[in-house]
C-alpha cells in the first residue's frame, strides 16, 4: 500500500527473564512477623511516576494526537553524514483518519491522508494523488510512523537513570528533566545482539527531546509539538485543486 521508510535499521539487546521460585505455604512465617511487615512496607511503596509514562504513554493511549517532529540520524559507519527528516502526523482514531507529512532533506516527501476507508498519496508539487483501499487499522498506520520508528517509543524499556541536566537546543541552553532507558528486546533472538539507550528530555514536563544511541549509530528527534489536540490546521481532506492520476 504505501513504502515503508527504513530510516532507522538496529537491533535490539536480547533479555533473560528468570522466574521466582515460590515458598511452600506451610513453610510462610505467620504475618506478624518482622519479615512480614517489611515485605508489606516494601510492597505498598507506590512506584515512581515515570515523565515518559505521563507524556508519550497517555498520548498514544487517547483517542487523538498531533506530532511534529525534526529528526536526525547518524550512522557511525558514516561519521560525517547524517539525514534529517520533519515529521508530521495527525490521528483521530474515533473518526477513523490520519495524516503524515514527511518531508526529507533532499527535498523529496511522503504526504498521506487515510480517511473513509481509504488512502490518498498525495504529490504536493504538482498537485495530484493517487487512491487505494486501506484496509488496516488507524493504530497500525500510526504506529508505523511512531513507534515502529523508536519516536515516543514506550517500551520494552528499563528506566536506568534519572535526573536534570543542560543541554542545547536550537543554539539556546536550557535545564531539563532526563529519563535514561535501557532497551530491551521482546525476544531472545540470535539477531537481537546489540543494546540501545533511549533517553527523553522534558521542558516543564513536557518532551522536548529524544536521542536513541546503539553502537550503529544515534537518531535524534526535536519535538516542536506533541498534544492530544488536533490544531485547527489540519486537514483528512483532500484539497479541491488536486486531481486524480494514474
Amino acid at each position: 500500500m504505501m513504502k515503508r521508510l527504513w530510516l532507522i535499521v538496529l537491533c535490539l539487546a536480547s533479555v533473560c527473564f528468570c522466574t521466582a521460585c515460590q515458598k511452600d505455604a506451610a513453610e510462610e512465617k505467620p504475618s506478624g512477623t518482622a519479615d512480614a511487615s517489611a515485605e508489606r512496607e516494601e510492597s505498598s511503596e507506590p512506584e515512581p511516576v515515570r515523565l515518559l509514562d505521563e507524556s508519550f504513554g497517555k498520548l498514544y493511549s487517547g483517542t487523538t494526537y498531533y506530532l511534529e517532529t525534526d529528526m536526525t540520524v547518524e550512522s557511525t559507519s558514516s561519521p560525517d553524514t547524517s539525514s534529517r527528516y520533519h515529521l508530521t502526523i495527525a490521528v483521530d482514531k474515533a473518526a477513523n483518519q490520519a495524516m503524515l507529512l514527511m518531508n526529507v532533506e533532499n527535498g523529496s516527501e511522503n504526504h498521506i491522508i487515510i480517511r473513509d476507508g481509504q488512502s490518498y498519496n498525495l504529490n504536493d508539487a504538482d498537485k495530484t494523488y493517487t487512491v487505494q483501499s486501506f484496509e488496516d487499522s488507524i493504530d497500525l498506520f500510526a504506529r508505523l510512523y511512531t513507534a515502529d520508528l523508536y519516536l515516543g517509543v514506550t517500551e520494552p524499556l528499563t528506566l536506568t537513570d534519572t535526573g536534570d541536566k543542560k543541554i542545547t537546543l536550537d543554539g539556546k541552553e536550557k535545564t531539563v528533566t532526563y529519563e535514561e532507558y535501557r532497551m530491551a528486546a521482546p525476544d531472545t533472538s540470535a539477531e537481537a545482539t546489540e543494546e540501545a539507550y533511549v533517553t527523553y528530555c522534558f521542558d516543564n514536563g513536557k518532551p522536548c527531546q529524544e536521542v536513541l544511541e546503539t553502537v550503529s549509530g544515534k537518531t535524534t528527534f526535536v519535538f516542536r509539538q506533541v498534544t492530544d489536540h488536533l490544531p485547527g490546521s489540519v486537514s483528512f481532506t483532500m484539497p479541491d485543486d488536486y486531481r486524480k492520476s494514474g
